[in-house]
């Protein structure tokens, strides 16, 4: 069957209503027998047996351990996950991870102190500000690709006497050249700091020398975070795999061991009665809902005006019970002109689809309407099997059809639907009866 024939809900809230009377006392009954079954029910106290007890208390035993074991799995794929997250986010910012261990170019510092004061600890405090104080604040944003952040593992110093020595080594060579003058004017503002604290002193740089080295213990560092990443990641896929095992293990033990009875049941009455009710009321509610479905469904014929419309077909008018045009025959026929002037039509043929009285009479009402309105009009009762009344609808280019609620099947409709396509009638709209 076509879309003509959809279910709408308008249509089972219009059918509720018709028969709410009868559906209203159907619910009732519904709720009341419900209500008495769920009270016999709640008076059905299950008590358990010393043995089905035992096997309960087993069961949640091993369900339990299935449970912590899964629950210690977890906590350790989250640390698995930590791990890898903050290695290979190291590994992907790194600059030391980044060097290549036969092409590093390194910048040499060295700087001597003259001061009055203790050497040792000046040079220790200077110390202590390259490797973990502020030479490693942020920078301003045009300074973001030195990745300040990264430089402890690029940056390494050593005191012998009163001579600071500061080593830096770097993948790019320009890069180095940038690092290595902010280290030294970072340094040289940190001078003044230090000194109010420790004693005046000249911190003279000696020297500073770029070149280029291999190291094959940067390499084997390098080498050594890679496998500690891999380690990590074999180690999350066991944990994933034992997850999983420890998952299918305690399905598998439920499906073959689970108790038919996990607890004894103690039900409020009033509770269980409660809910039985309400289980009541939707089956009420959903068994004539389902009928009506079916009804409409199985059903061939056209229950209401409503359905054409929910089925986007224009009604220009109706008929109720044989007596009454709505809207008013006057007002119908001014959607009709209308209608017919957009298409250019000056005819007009009523395409009556069943032969009863009321459909005779009510085509007689529209033709006058009709030819009042200035279009020529025919009538036809059987077009799809008449040559000559088919041949006046082709003629006059546009048509009405004259359904009836009740008599008229959806299989009529899509055979006229179809033949005004067919042969490029215009459908003006739909007339429904009864």
């Amino acid at each position: 069957m076509s879309n003509l024939k959809s279910i709408y809900l308008r249509n089972l809230i219009d059918d509720f209503w018709k028969k709410k009377k009868i559906i209203g006392i159907f619910i009732l009954i519904c709720a009341v027998a419900f209500a008495v079954l769920g009270i016999q029910q709640a008076s059905k106290v299950q008590v358990l047996t010393e043995e089905q007890q035992e096997e309960i208390d087993d069961f949640n035993e091993k369900i339990k351990e299935y449970d912590t074991t899964i629950a210690d799995v977890e906590e350790s794929l989250k640390l698995a996950n930590q791990q890898i997250e903050e290695l290979q986010k190291y590994m992907d910012q790194s600059i030391y991870m980044k060097l290549d261990s036969q092409n590093i170019q390194v910048a040499s510092v060295q700087y001597g102190l003259q001061t009055e004061a203790n050497t040792g600890n000046i040079l220790n405090a200077l110390n202590l500000y390259i490797n973990e104080g502020g030479l490693k604040e942020a920078l301003s944003e045009e300074w973001n690709d030195l990745a300040v952040e990264t430089w402890r593992e690029i940056i390494s110093t050593s005191i012998t006497a009163n001579l600071l020595n500061i080593t830096i080594v770097h993948y790019d060579e320009e890069q180095l050249k940038k690092i290595t003058e902010l280290v030294k004017t970072r340094i040289q503002e940190q001078v003044p700091q230090i000194a109010s604290v420790q004693g005046n002193f000249t911190l003279k740089e000696i020297d500073t020398a770029f070149y280029t080295k291999a190291d094959v213990g940067i390499l084997n560092s390098q080498n050594n975070n890679r496998n500690n990443l891999k380690n990590y990641i074999s180690n999350r896929s066991d944990l994933e795999n034992k997850k999983i095992s420890q998952q299918n293990n305690k399905k598998s033990y439920i499906e073959k061991n689970e108790p038919e009875v996990l607890e004894a049941k103690t039900v409020n009455p009033k509770i269980q009665m409660a809910t039985y009710m309400v289980v009541g009321i939707l089956f009420g509610i959903m068994l004539p809902a389902l009928v009506f479905i079916l009804q409409y469904i199985l059903g061939n014929r056209i229950r209401s005006k409503e359905d054409l419309q929910h089925a986007n077909l224009n009604v220009v008018g109706s008929l109720r019970d044989g007596k009454q045009y709505e809207p008013a025959l006057e007002r119908s026929m001014m959607d009709v002109e209308l209608l017919a002037k957009q298409q250019g039509l000056t005819g007009i043929f009523l395409n009556a689809l069943e032969e009863d009285d009321i459909t005779k009479q009510t085509a007689l009402d529209y033709a006058e309407a009709i030819k009042k309105a200035g279009f020529q009009t025919e009538t036809g009762f059987r077009v799809y099997e008449d040559a000559e009344q088919l041949k006046k609808m082709i003629e006059s280019k546009g048509c009405l059809l004259l359904a009836q609620v009740g008599k008229t099947t959806y299989s009529q409709l899509e055979q006229q639907i179809q033949l005004c396509q067919r042969f490029q009638v215009k459908l003006l709209g739909c007339i429904v009866i009864g």
